[in-house]
This record gives C-alpha cells, structure tokens and sequence, in this order.
C-alpha cells in the first residue's frame, strides 16, 4: 500500500517484461503534471507504459490532473488511473480505480490527441474482470478526445471483457479556444471506452454521462461512444448511466450504448442472452445533425441486430434556443444505415420539451425502432 504519495509522473515511466501484483495507492496520494510539455505525456498513477507485462490486483484511489499546455502542436496525452498506454502483449486483470481524473481547461494542445480512461488511456493488449469508479472531468483544449470510464482507446489488437464502470464523465471543453477554432473538433465518449476498433465482451455501464459542448462532431454513448472496423462485440449492457447532452455542434450521435458504429463491413450483435438496457437520455441541441436511440445513435455500414431489448426514457429539448437541424429519434436506433434488425423490443418513452419561443426549423424523425431507416435497412 502506497499513502501520501505526490509526484508530476507515474510510480513506473515504462514497465517491460513485468509482473506487478497487489500494489494499491490510497486517496492521499496525487499525480499533476503542472509545467507545460513538448513530448507526449504519460501521465497514470501506476506506470506512464508498459511493455509485455502483466498487472494483477491493482488498485487506485489516486488523483490525476494536468494542468499544464504543449509548447508545440500535435502531440498526444495519455492519462490513466493506473496505466497510460499498455502494449499488445500486456494484460490488466483484477484491477480497480475508484480516484479522480482531471483534466481542465487550462491545459491545450492544439492539433493534438487526448486519450484518457479510468483504468488505461490507451489500450492495444487487455484488461479484464476490472470495475472502474473515477469521476473524470475533461475541459482540455486539443483537438481530438478519447474518453472512455475504463479505457480511452482501444486498439484492433486490444480487448475488454467483464469490466464495468460506475464512474461518472464529463467533457465541458468549446470549439474556440484562446481566439482560434482550431481546437476540439471530436469528441469519442463512452461509458466504458471512448473509441473502439477491438473486442468487447460483457461491460455493464452504470455511470453518467455528461457533455456540455460546441465541439463540430460528438459521439456518446453508455459503453462506447465509437466503434469502428471492430473485431467481437456482445454482451454490452447500459444498466443505469445517464446521459445528458446540450450541443451545438456539427453533428451529434448519442446511444444508449454506442454512439455511432462507423466502416463496419459486417457486424452481428446479438443480445439474446443479455439484460435488457436501461437508459435515460436527454439532449438540448442546435446541431446540424443529430441521431438519438435507446441502443445505438447511428450506423454506417453493414449491421445486423438480434433480440435488441432496451427500456428508455429519451427527451429531446428544445426550450433553450431555436435549432436548424435534422434529427432522428428511435428506441433502438437513431439512424439507421444498412441496418437488420430482427425480435427488436422497446419500451418506455420519448418526449419533447417546447418552448413558445423557439423551434426547430428542420426535420425531426421519431420511431419506437428507429427515427430514421435508409439503404434497405429491414426491421
């Protein structure tokens, strides 16, 4: 056990061919990074990387900030509650992080990447059978976010089983920052894992979701807020996370579970022997585009969908301020491209909040599967 710990880097800079068992750091201890940087940034309670190492019984009640800008464009910022970045070879098994995460608007980077996450910023190896408890706060101004309760990124040859995140995320960072446009233009948040190309097998998200952003494109979602080109998915569950959204940017995908499936040739989820998803989603928008559903925001590609169940409450609020776009609201899906879906069950209820000054000057499309089908998609 490690008390009373301050330090601006990682216990470890890299671990490599290690095996790291029990080691535990209690809420006295904390991680800031409070002078600016020109190189990429591994910032974690554990190690900054490992390499081909093995992590057993870990746990974090640390807390993480940088505060703290790059001197040059274009460099990337790993921050994890244990881990920044882990190898293909490295697995994280048994693994907590019940600490904070903040990253605030004071830090920048322009043209650079953000990958954080309450167990590992970036993951191209595994980590399983962990839960995640952080609250993690990003205000940064970069120009790229991957957001995610256990892990920020996760790589083709990463892989995510049996963990679950009960922490709460929130993102608060604008377009403009310091008289430039040139920062945040996307945002990936999720649940579980921000952006995925890998394997997820059953994660259950119970924590909240919050953004409060002009950001051009936001994808969010209760376990993933992008899934792209992925290998396996089954077994997601969203079983209490709220998520709440006030947009104004470009184009908005919010899903109970994921945010946007992208460039998928061909995925079958099937969630015949899974729980049924809880979600309660609220979106104040002015976006040009935005696709809301209990399951899955949007989708592009080729996607099959097999005993979908989802009981959600999704309200979409126009009281704020007039709007111009085009949405689509489904209990399933939002927007569906290319989509089967087949023995889709879905309850509860979609509202919208008026106000008799305001409207939206678009179109919006609602549907108790999906608010919008299009390119043979079959229900």
């Amino acid at each position: 056990q490690i008390s009373y710990f301050k330090s601006s880097a990682p216990l470890f800079g890299v671990c490599q061919g290690a095996t790291i068992r029990s080691v535990t750091f209690t809420e006295t201890c904390s991680f800031t990074l409070g002078t600016n940087f020109i190189d990429d940034v591994r910032l974690a309670s554990l190690a900054g990387r490992i390499v081909d190492t093995e992590i057993y019984d870990c746990t974090s009640f640390a807390s993480i900030k940088l505060d703290a800008s790059a001197s040059v464009t274009g460099r990337s910022v790993y921050v994890g509650g244990l881990v920044g970045e882990a190898d293909e070879a490295s697995v994280m098994t048994d693994c907590t992080a019940e600490g904070e995460i903040d990253l605030p608007v004071t830090s920048k980077c322009q043209g650079g990447k953000l990958y954080a996450g309450g167990l590992v910023g970036m993951l191209y190896g595994k980590v399983e059978k962990s839960s995640v408890r952080m609250v993690i706060s990003d205000g940064m101004g970069i120009s790229s976010h991957f957001l995610g309760g256990v892990v920020g990124y996760l790589n083709p040859s990463g892989t995510i089983e049996e963990c679950s995140n009960g922490g709460a995320l929130a993102y608060s960072s604008l377009r403009n920052v310091d008289g430039t446009d040139k920062f945040n233009d996307v945002i990936n948040m999720g649940g579980i894992v921000g952006y995925s190309e890998g394997t997820l097998k059953n994660l259950e998200n119970a924590g909240n979701i919050e953004i409060n952003s002009n950001v051009r494109w936001q994808y969010v979602g209760g376990v993933a807020g992008m899934i792209k080109k992925s290998g396996t998915v089954s077994g997601l569950v969203n079983s209490a996370g709220k998520i709440d959204s006030y947009n104004k940017g470009q184009q908005l995908c919010v899903g109970g579970l994921i945010g946007c499936i992208n460039e998928i040739e061909l995925l079958d989820l099937d969630f015949t022997d899974v729980a049924a998803s809880k979600v309660e989603i609220s979106v104040k928008p002015t976006s040009s585009e935005l696709c809301v559903g209990g399951l899955i925001g949007r989708t592009y590609g080729k996607l099959t969908l097999k005993s979908p169940v989802c009981s959600g409450v999704i309200n979409y609020d126009i009281s704020r301020e007039e709007s111009n776009l085009t949405a689509g609201f489904g209990g399933i899906v939002g927007y569906a491209n290319s989509v089967d879906i087949d023995g889709a069950v879905a309850s509860g209820s979609m509202s919208v909040t008026p106000n008799g000054s305001y409207q939206n000057k678009g179109q919006s499309s609602y549907g108790g599967i999906a608010g919008v089908s299009e390119n043979g998609t079959r229900v």
